[in-house]
Formats: C-alpha cells, structure tokens, sequence
C-alpha cells in the first residue's frame, strides 16, 4: 500500500468518531506550541475519500482542532481503501507502532532543564518523575500523629495534606493538588515546600453544580517540593 500526501479541503475532513487514543493538556499545548514554533508539516492520515467526497480522519484529531480556520490541509492518503477493521486497526496503532521511545535524559543533557520545563516534559535533574496514577494499584497506609494544639482544629487539613504529599514524594512520585481555598493558597504560599504551578478559572467538564457561578471560581494549583 502506497500513501500520497494531498491537499484537502478542511471541510471535507470527517473527524474520527470512535477515537481510543486519549488526550492530556499538556501534549495538547506542546502540539500547539510546536505548530507555531515550526509550523504545519503534514495535519494528518485519512482514509481513501468516501463516496460524499469526504475523508475519514484515521490520525491528526488534536491538529485538526489546532487548525480550525484553515482552507486546507496537508493528509496523507492510500491508494488502496482500507476496510473498516483495517481502519480500526490502524487507528489504534499508529502511535503506538514505534521502534522506540524519546531519551527524555538524553535531550535534558543536550537541550537542558528550561527546554523540559518550557514544553512540559516530566523530566527533572536527571530524573523523570513519575507519576502516582502508574501505580494507582498500590495501596498505602499513613499514620499521622498530632504533636500540639496548633496542628488541631482549623490546621488539621493542611497538616494532613502536608504529611500524605511527603510520604508520597518519598516514594518517588508527584504530588500536585488543587484548591479553591483562599486560606489554603495563602498557607501554601507560605511554606518553602509548595510551588504554585497554575493559577486559573476552574473548568467544570459536563457535570452540573447547584452553586451559582460555580464555573467562574478561581483555583490554584500546588506541586508538594522536597
């Protein structure tokens, strides 16, 4: 089977309906910021043109968002019309049918830490983090003991937070978490151990509040440091 890159009306471009691959914030806006840095290569693979004139889209559903507003866009196309199961097929495969996987410690020596931190690659000092969800399996038990009076009352959450986001470092992972609280941002804010990473309106995805301008608060998010 040979593939020929060709131009194609965006508007033609059916995007793929039952997509496995799944979508992270952070890959997204390293694909945007890599289309403006670089610019548009190719936008994607689609399958032989349907019998309406359009194309179903087999890869490139993030650029295709990316590039909404475009005339025209660059597809690779086969010569041969894949089947349905050789469409599913390929549509789950292709990205993850590589020969191998990114050195994250070989572009950290060659490119450095801002290059890692500038495109949000979980790379830090020699050592990629890891990240608590890999592992979601594993089940921890954490005793906290109360030393005082002050670690009591109103600053028992923030304590507790403190003493599971340690252990959780420990281990050798991550911990971020998010608040809508101004006293808990404040308390943050104060210790050498937190570091604001994202402050920003919250995003309510599909579900309903009973609060009134639910989706309007603000929010800030904290990575534990040791």
């Amino acid at each position: 089977m040979d593939w020929k890159l060709t131009e194609i009306q965006i508007s033609k471009i059916n995007p793929t309906v039952k997509n496995p691959k799944t979508r992270d914030k952070a890959g997204f806006e390293r694909l945007r910021k890599s289309l403006e840095k670089f610019g548009r290569v190719f936008d994607g693979i689609v399958n032989a043109v349907n019998k309406d004139g359009t194309y179903d889209l087999i890869d490139g559903n993030s650029r295709l968002e990316q590039i909404k507003g475009q005339k025209t866009g660059m597809y690779f196309v086969p010569d041969k019309r894949l089947t349905e199961k050789e469409y599913r097929e390929f549509n789950s495969i292709f990205d993850v049918a590589k020969a191998g996987e990114l050195d994250f410690e070989m572009v950290f020596e060659d490119l450095g830490q801002e290059f890692m931190d500038d495109w949000e690659l979980d790379f830090e000092g020699g050592k990629e983090k890891k990240d608590l969800s890999d592992n979601i399996d594993l089940k921890h038990i954490i005793e906290v003991e109360l030393n005082s009076e002050e670690d009591q009352g109103v600053g028992l959450g923030n304590f507790m937070i403190d003493t599971v986001a340690k252990h959780i470092i420990l281990t050798g992972f991550r911990y971020v978490a998010t608040t809508s609280s101004i006293a808990i941002a404040n308390y943050r804010k104060k210790r050498k151990e937190w570091k604001c990473t994202r402050i920003g309106r919250h995003q309510n995805r599909g579900s309903k509040s009973q609060f009134k301008n639910f989706n309007q608060r603000i929010t800030t998010s904290w990575e534990y440091i040791m």
